[in-house]
């Protein structure tokens, strides 16, 4: 936050976590890096991709990245 307006963003609404104020392209964007960190490991079977009962390298990277 190195601007006053950011800081008065984040003072009046909080920390927003979707870009929905910049266009469509960048919520769409905002939206597919949000699903990215947790879809997968919906069933009980390992190998499939995707929805396969592990972590997918994906996901990892997606969630490494948003924390830091």
């Amino acid at each position: 936050m190195t601007t006053p307006e950011a800081q008065a963003d984040v003072g009046f609404g909080g920390i927003n976590a979707f870009g929905f104020c910049e266009g469509i392209v960048a919520e769409i964007e905002s939206l597919w890096n949000f699903a990215k960190c947790f879809i997968g490991g919906f069933t009980d079977h390992p190998k499939w991709p995707i929805i396969g009962s592990h972590v997918p390298p994906y996901m990892e990277k997606a969630n490494l990245e948003f924390l830091s």
